[in-house]
């Protein structure tokens, strides 16, 4: 009896059984499907960061989803201030309630296309 329950802790960690979660684009997807109020989330985040002139295009390309008012920012940034700028601009938009900043600034040479991103 007492061999099995390796092999059991074992499937339920492979499997994701184990009750952890992880916040990317696919387990906010797995949550739940976005209803009316995350679809105006989403545009009203995109319209505001595609209004905002300051911000480079590197922010323009930024993938916004909106699960139950928790909004994820991903992509990348040129700045620590762009980085901020984007998150202020995301908390300002209605119904936002957490938000799950995955933003990356990329290095000085943005313009490159072999440019890293800091981690």
């Amino acid at each position: 009896m007492y061999r099995a329950v390796p092999v059991v802790l074992f499937s339920l960690i492979v499997t994701g059984c184990g009750g952890t979660h992880h916040w990317g684009p696919a387990s906010l997807s797995r949550i739940a499907e976005p209803n009316e109020q995350d679809v105006e989330i989403n545009r009203g985040v995109r319209r505001a960061l595609l209004q905002e002139k300051s911000l480079s295009e590197n922010a323009s390309n930024i993938h916004v989803r909106s699960i139950g008012g928790t909004v994820l920012l991903q992509g990348a940034v040129s700045n620590g201030q762009e980085r901020e700028r984007v998150l202020q601009i995301a908390r300002e938009i209605p119904g936002v309630a957490i938000i799950k900043d995955k933003l990356e600034v990329l290095t000085k040479a943005v313009a490159s296309k072999d440019a890293e991103p800091l981690r």
